[in-house]
């Protein structure tokens, strides 16, 4: 009797481990390809504005539409808006189509001097001309970016 008790606690516990393993298995194929989509995900190529290099003219030349992003090292809005909006599928299928500029104010303050730059993240939007044709500061959501972006493409 003490014999089969342990018996078939034995095999509860092999059935709870088997289990186990299963959900191990499933969360690490998972996770797998979570960072496989990560990896995969198409991302904005941004040209890095410098103090030894200007980004403007190759930028600007044949585009109708430019958009240069000042932003910091240490600034969690401009994280965010790195990592949620900048990332979102809509808003890069909506920018690949436009010269991309990102300027840190740390490395570059002259440049953001120029452009009057009082709080980050700040975008400004250039037509074909390389003139500015819109502004923003602050963080966005892709909803309020993509609002801009229509806007900015009805001018």
């Amino acid at each position: 009797m003490i014999g089969y008790a342990i018996l078939a606690s034995l095999w509860h516990v092999s059935r709870f481990l088997r289990a186990l393993r299963l959900v191990a298995i499933g969360l690490a194929v998972l996770g797998g390809v979570y960072c496989m989509n990560a990896l995969l995900a198409p991302t904005l190529t941004w040209c890095a504005e410098s103090p030894e290099a200007s980004c403007l003219p190759a930028s600007c030349e044949g585009r109708e539409r430019t958009i240069v992003l000042f932003t910091a090292e240490w600034c969690p809005s401009c994280h965010e808006l790195e990592s949620v909006t900048l990332r979102d599928p809509r808003v890069i299928d909506r920018l690949q189509r436009y010269g991309k500029i990102i300027v840190d104010v740390d490395r570059n303050p002259e440049a953001a001097d120029r452009a009057g730059i009082r709080g980050i993240p700040t975008m400004i939007f250039l037509d074909g001309d390389c003139e500015g044709s819109a502004r923003m500061t602050g963080y966005r959501g892709p909803e309020d970016f993509i609002r801009m972006l229509d806007e900015v493409e009805r001018r």
